[in-house]
């Protein structure tokens, strides 16, 4: 056979044939790809999945409340539905703090501690603050809290009829850390009964995030 007349070159080595490097190129870039593919496909997966928790959690949100944004914002607030009270929550998209609900437990339990779960427990948070106020009565309470892996009440405030929380010469009411453990969990309860609990603090998060995207 003419060595002429083979369509393809073929490299000699000292153990006999080998591929020509144009294919071997041209291997590794397929196999690049493939790669790359894949890696995309995933993440499409991946964010297919957290965007339809994100719609689940939201659907079952608004069976409660109702959602409006400000045009031209990062505000969102919601309005309770079918309620005995007027219940208003309003947050930022971008009023991101530090998350720290599970750093006092961490730091009470020192047996068993590890130092490489500290970054794992604190996350970020999203701050947030609740209106309450009953039809037959103009006074509000006011919650002002930070929705992470679980909500954390910062601390509360009564408004008396005719004031509002911008007027700065209202007491805020006492630090939340500083109050008893019954109370405490007494009011996390309060807010719980109305709906506000870790799906609320869920779908803040959660519609932070996907409003920033």
């Amino acid at each position: 056979i003419s060595l002429m007349r083979l369509s393809k070159p073929i490299n000699f080595t000292r153990k006999g044939f080998s591929l020509p490097l144009t294919n071997i190129r041209y291997m590794s870039q397929e196999s690049s790809l493939s790669e790359v593919l894949s890696a995309e496909l995933q993440e499409e997966i991946q964010n297919d999945e957290i965007n339809q928790e994100f719609l689940d959690i939201k659907s079952q949100i608004s069976k409660n409340f109702k959602i409006t944004e400000e045009d031209g914002s990062g505000i969102v607030k919601l309005h309770s539905i079918n309620s005995s009270e007027d219940i208003e929550i309003v947050f930022d998209c971008q009023d991101e703090v530090q998350d720290e609900s599970d750093m006092h437990d961490m730091y009470e339990e020192e047996e068993g501690y590890d130092e490489d779960e500290e970054e794992a427990i604190g996350g970020i948070g999203i701050k947030f603050h609740v209106t309450i106020n009953k039809k037959n009565s103009n006074d509000k309470l006011v919650f002002y809290c930070t929705a992470g892996q679980n909500i954390t009440i910062e601390n509360t405030q009564y408004l008396p009829a005719g004031k509002t929380i911008e007027d700065t010469n209202i007491y805020h009411g006492p630090v939340f850390d500083k109050l008893s453990d019954d109370l405490r969990e007494s009011m996390l309860a309060y807010l719980a009964d109305r709906n506000i609990d870790e799906d609320m603090s869920f779908f803040i998060l959660s519609y932070s995030e996907n409003k920033e995207q």
